[in-house]
């Protein structure tokens, strides 16, 4: 029962990235009650969950999600930019929340790099740590590819990023 299994990490995921009600009732939200009505369920239309900083709209504040520990947020302008990266400090992402809070806790972030490779060090369930290589995406010369070796590694390349890397391990006996 995976909805069971994964139901405590989305309420993580959640108020980690922040996430509240939408309480907009633009055209949009509008449309989908409509459409929702005629299609006889009406209760399924219900207010988008995003994960942005509502507040104020432009106003900055001191974090509101973490006791302050957290970065700074802007209020919501409301413009609509948040699907393509608010460019304004609302939007709560990994940024602003699990890296910026990994590297409170020492956690080394290498912007800029892709991992071509990553394979246990020693026992083959990666107790003994890892060996990551990674190189600068894009470059066809000077690729500057480095060896990382670590305790453990998070993968986050998204649905298709990991998918390819881990595949690729596997291919190579990793």
């Amino acid at each position: 029962d995976w909805r069971t299994a994964l139901a405590p990490h989305y309420v993580t995921a959640e108020r980690m990235l922040g996430v509240v009600d939408c309480h907009s009732d633009g055209p949009s939200e509008q449309m989908m009650r409509a459409v929702a009505a005629d299609l006889g369920v009406p209760d399924s239309a219900h207010q988008t969950r995003v994960g942005i900083f509502l507040g104020e709209p432009g106003a900055r504040v001191a974090d509101p999600f973490f006791d302050g520990d957290g970065p700074e947020r802007t209020g919501c302008l409301r413009c609509g930019e948040c699907l393509l990266g608010c460019r304004h400090g609302a939007k709560n992402s990994l940024v602003k929340n699990y890296l910026y809070f990994a590297e409170k806790l020492g956690v080394q972030i290498r912007p800029e790099r892709t991992v071509v490779s990553i394979r246990p060090l020693g026992a083959a369930d990666g107790s003994d740590g890892y060996e990551v290589i990674t190189e600068r995406p894009g470059a066809w010369l000077r690729r500057d590819r480095q060896v990382h070796l670590a305790r453990g590694v998070v993968l986050a390349g998204g649905a298709l990023g990991t998918t390819e890397l881990l595949s690729r391990a596997r291919a190579a006996g990793d």
